[in-house]
C-alpha cells in the first residue's frame, strides 16, 4: 500500500473507543460493534469448545450446516482451508437440499445457524431435516439470545444451543460462535485461529483508508484474486463483507471474486487488485499474470497467509478495514437497508403465487449486453442454479467472455446466497449494475423432483422460484438494468454456448 494519511492514529483511537460519530447520524453501531470484543472472549473459551466438538465428531459425522450469508461463508472458508466433515447447505435449490440431507441424515448432526432465528432458508432446511431425523440430540443451533429459534431449540431439547453476542451483525460474525463452532466441528484448532493481537487495529485501519482512497479515485472494482484453490471461499466471504457493508446510498465498493485473471488489456482503469496467497501453494502462471497487471500500472495489494490458521487474523483486519471504509464514504457499514426489500417481495409471491412468467432465451443476451453495458459498469451474473462443478466452470467461462468482450468487471453469484451479500449492493449501490439473472429447472418454473418443507404450503422448488422472481422484480422497481434468462433443460450447455457466442 502507498503511504497513508497522518490521521491513521486518530482513526485507530476512535474505533478502539467505539466512537459512533465515525459514521453518519442514526447509524446502528451501538448494537453492532461486538466483533471488536468477541475475539478475546472466544479465545478464553477455545479449549472448552475444542473438547466439546471432538466429542460430537466422535459420535456423529458429518455435520450439516443450515445457514445463509454471514452464517455460512466463514464456515465454508474454514472448510476449504482445513478440510473436515462439514457439509454446508446455503441454497434452496432442491437438488442441493436433497444432496445435503442424503449426506448427513444417516449418521450426521445438523447445525442451524441464524442470527435472527427467523430466516426462511435455514428454518426450511431444519424442517426438512427434522422430518427425517426426529432425535433432538442430532440438532444444534446458533442464534441470538431470545429469538424464536432459541425458544424452539430450548423447548425441543436440542443437543446444544449457542447464544451468540447480539451486538454482532452476520457479516462480522466470522470469529464469533457463527464461525468458530463450525470450525471446531471441522477439527480446526480454534485457539490457533484466534492467536493474534486483536487490540492492534492499525493494519486494518490502514487497509480501510487505502481501499477508500482507491474508491475515491474511481477504482471502485475491488478484484480479489487467489494464489491457491483453498482460498476461493475466502473470496466469497470478502465479497459479502464489502458488498453488504458499503453498497448503499448510491455508493460503494464493488467486489469481484472468482473472475479469471486476464491480460492487462481487458481491464479498464476502474480496478484495484488484491492478491491473496498461501506459502508453498503458489501458481507461477497466475502470479506472472498478476505481475503483468502490476507492471501495467494497476494497483495490486498482496496479502500472504503465513499458514491457514492466520486467516483468522486476516478476517479481523478486513472487518476493521470495511468499518473504516464506511466512515470514509459517509455511510453506515453495519446496516443493510435494501436486503429486506427482496425478502418482502419473496414473501408476497409465496402468499399469492402468480406463476412463473416467461423469460428471455439465451439468444437475446449478446444483443442486450451490447445495447445495455456502458463503460465502468459491472455485470452481475445471478445464477439460480445448482452449484455443480460443471455449471460453476461454465459460469467462469461466461464471466471471462463478458469481461473480455465489454471490458467491464463481471461478478457471479449463486442464488439465493448472493441475496444475503451482493444483493444489497445491486439494489442500493451505484447505478452501474447490469444484472443477468439465469434460471433453469425449479427457478424457471419447470416441473422437476422437489423437496417438501413440512409446515409450509410451498416446496423448496417454489421457494427458489419466488426468490428469483422477487429479486428480479425488486431490481426492476429500482430501475436497475436486468434481464431474466431461461437456460432450458441443459443449463450447463446453455451457459457454455452463451459464453462461446459472446466470445466470438
Amino acid at each position: 500500500m502507498p503511504e497513508t494519511p497522518p490521521d491513521i492514529s486518530e482513526l485507530v483511537r476512535r474505533l478502539a473507543a467505539r466512537d459512533a460519530t465515525l459514521w453518519p447520524a442514526g447509524n446502528v453501531s451501538a448494537t453492532r460493534l461486538g466483533w471488536l470484543d468477541v475475539v478475546a472472549e472466544e479465545r478464553a473459551a477455545a479449549a472448552e469448545l475444542t473438547a466439546w466438538a471432538a466429542g460430537v465428531r466422535a459420535a456423529y459425522e458429518p455435520t450439516v450446516l443450515f445457514g445463509m450469508g454471514g452464517s455460512s461463508l466463514a464456515p465454508e472458508t474454514f472448510s476449504e482451508l482445513f478440510g473436515g466433515p462439514l457439509v454446508v447447505l446455503d441454497s434452496t435449490e432442491p437438488v442441493a437440499v436433497q444432496a445435503a440431507l442424503d449426506a448427513a441424515t444417516p449418521k450426521g448432526i445438523a447445525l442451524i445457524a441464524s442470527k435472527s432465528g427467523g430466516t426462511v432458508e435455514p428454518n426450511s432446511m431444519l424442517a426438512a431435516w427434522r422430518a427425517e431425523v426426529s432425535d433432538p440430540a442430532r440438532v444444534l443451533a446458533i442464534t441470538d439470545p431470545g429469538t424464536d429459534l432459541d425458544r424452539r431449540a430450548t423447548d425441543a431439547r436440542f443437543a446444544r444451543v449457542f447464544r451468540n453476542r447480539p451486538d454482532i451483525g452476520g457479516r462480522y460474525s466470522a470469529l464469533s460462535d457463527f464461525g468458530l463452532v463450525p470450525a471446531a466441528l471441522l477439527g480446526v484448532d480454534v485457539a490457533a485461529l484466534l492467536d493474534f493481537d486483536d487490540t492492534d487495529l492499525e493494519p486494518g485501519v490502514r487497509l480501510g483508508v487505502y481501499l477508500a482512497a482507491e474508491q475515491a479515485a474511481g477504482r471502485d472494482k475491488l478484484t480479489v484474486q487467489f494464489g491457491s484453490p483453498p482460498l476461493a471461499r475466502f473470496g466469497l466471504w470478502i465479497e459479502q463483507l464489502v458488498a453488504e457493508s458499503t453498497g448503499k446510498r448510491g455508493t460503494g465498493i464493488i467486489p469481484i471474486s472468482g473472475e479469471p485473471v486476464g491480460d492487462p488489456a481487458v481491464y479498464d482503469a476502474d480496478r484495484t487488485f488484491v492478491f491473496v496467497s498461501l506459502p508453498g501453494e503458489r501458481d507461477p502462471a497466475l502470479e506472472a499474470r498478476v505481475d503483468a497487471l502490476e507492471a501495467a500500472g494497476f494497483p495490486v495489494l498482496r496479502q500472504e497467509l503465513g499458514s491457514p490458521a492466520t486467516v483468522g487474523e486476516l478476517m479481523f483486519r478486513w472487518e476493521v478495514a470495511i468499518a473504516v471504509v464506511g466512515s470514509r464514504l459517509g455511510i453506515d457499514p453495519f446496516d443493510e437497508p435494501d436486503v429486506a426489500v427482496a425478502k418482502a417481495a419473496t414473501n408476497t409471491l409465496l402468499a399469492d403465487w402468480p406463476g412463473v412468467p416467461a423469460a428471455a432465451s439465451t439468444d437475446r443476451v449478446p444483443g442486450w449486453l451490447d445495447e445495455t453495458v456502458r463503460p465502468r459498469d459491472y455485470v452481475a451474473i445471478q445464477a439460480f442454479l445448482p452449484e455443480a462443478d460443471g455449471i460453476t466452470d461454465a459460469l467462469a467461462d461466461l464471466q471471462r467472455a463478458i469481461r473480455d468482450a465489454h471490458r467491464v468487471a463481471v461478478s457471479r453469484g449463486f442464488g439465493p446466497r448472493f441475496l444475503h451479500s451482493t444483493g444489497q449492493l445491486h439494489k442500493g449501490g451505484p447505478d452501474t449494475v447490469v444484472a443477468l439473472q439465469l434460471v433453469a429447472g425449479p427457478s424457471a418454473g419447470a416441473e422437476q423432483p422437489d423437496v417438501a418443507i413440512p409446515g409450509e404450503p410451498f416446496t423448496f422448488g417454489r421457494l427458489i422460484a419466488a426468490q428469483a422472481l422477487g429479486d428480479h422484480d425488486t431490481l426492476e422497481r429500482r430501475d436497475r438494468r436486468v434481464l431474466r434468462v431461461d437456460l432450458g433443460a441443459d443449463p450447463e450447455g446453455a451457459v457454455r454456448a452463451l459464453a462461446a457466442a459472446i466470445g466470438r
